[in-house]
């Protein structure tokens, strides 16, 4: 049978929850950071030794975004062919505050490939992630990198009723897929991803905040038990096999989504820095992230 007809422009219901009455904030305590703003809510807690994102509380539409923690690995790497989550291989060793007070930075490391993930959260109107890999072993990395690493997600209740705006040839769905396309692949892919509740009234959109242009792949992929993804996994990354990323993306329930970096090599002291990404809860579709992103292409873009 014909895959169902996605209905890309379903009513959007006035937002279930509002903005909260507060300033952005960073609370650094002795197990958890604490982080608002008015439309989101986020918690990382540090369990054994490890950074992990335990909550990230939409707004807009009153609820819990994060089902399984195990499921959000914050970056991925990948060394050998194999792959070390964030919030599961890296030991957090370090949390310090930023400067102004409305973040903290984190230093994370993975003894066994000789890496330092130095993790960096603030918050003001969008929460702002940035990463910095550095090696610190003795000898030459060859690395990928996928960041920020996000999987399971759900603004709705139920992840079934989440659609999921991404930026080929503007792509609206609530469709079970998995939809990989290279920013770079000949081709004027924007670079923000969108995930929201019609029911809801509200969604969560990721943007990466690259003035260069540089090649990466957008990847996003919403998987419910049981049901067929239609395939979109069709990055034409410009180089050789050994460079490129598998999918990254796995296979539990809800929307997970990232940006994947073409494998680089550093030197004993040497680092790799992708850009920054900015977070941010809305009320409405994927429409009004993408107004957002076009105003921020207007400052930037010459």
């Amino acid at each position: 049978p014909l895959p169902r007809q996605a209905d890309v422009a379903a009513t959007i219901q006035s937002p279930a929850g509002r903005p909260a009455d507060c300033n952005p904030s960073c609370r650094i305590e002795a197990d958890r950071i604490l982080m608002a703003n008015r439309n989101l809510r986020c918690e990382f807690a540090r369990q054994d030794g490890r950074l992990r994102l335990t909550s990230l509380y939409n707004e807009f539409a009153a609820g819990e975004m994060v089902r399984r923690t195990e499921d959000v690995a914050l970056w991925l790497v990948e060394v050998e062919g194999k792959r070390y989550a964030g919030s599961r291989e890296f030991a957090c060793r370090e949390v310090t505050p930023t400067e102004g007070g409305n973040g903290f930075r984190a230093a994370c490391v993975c003894d066994a490939i000789g890496l330092e993930a130095v993790w960096t959260a603030t918050i003001g109107d969008s929460l702002q992630l940035s990463l910095n890999l550095v090696n610190r072993g003795g000898k030459p990395v060859d690395f990928k990198l996928a960041f920020p690493h996000f999987a399971g997600l759900s603004v709705s209740p139920e992840p079934a009723d989440d659609f999921y705006f991404f930026p080929k040839s503007l792509l609206v769905s609530d469709a079970p897929a998995l939809i990989r396309q290279g920013y770079g692949d000949h081709q004027a892919l924007y670079q923000v991803l969108d995930i929201f509740s019609p029911a809801r009234g509200g969604g969560l959109s990721v943007c990466c905040l690259d003035s260069d242009g540089r090649y990466k792949v957008l990847a996003l992929r919403k998987h419910l038990p049981g049901q067929v993804e239609q395939n979109e996994d069709t990055p034409l990354t410009p180089t050789a096999d050994e460079f490129k990323w598998t999918n990254s993306l796995p296979a539990v329930a809800g929307i997970g989504l990232t940006y994947e970096y073409l494998r680089r090599t550093r030197q004993p002291g040497a680092s790799f820095a992708p850009p920054d990404v900015a977070i941010a809860a809305h009320a409405g579709d994927w429409q009004t992230p993408m107004q957002q992103y076009a105003e921020w292409c207007r400052q930037v873009w010459k």
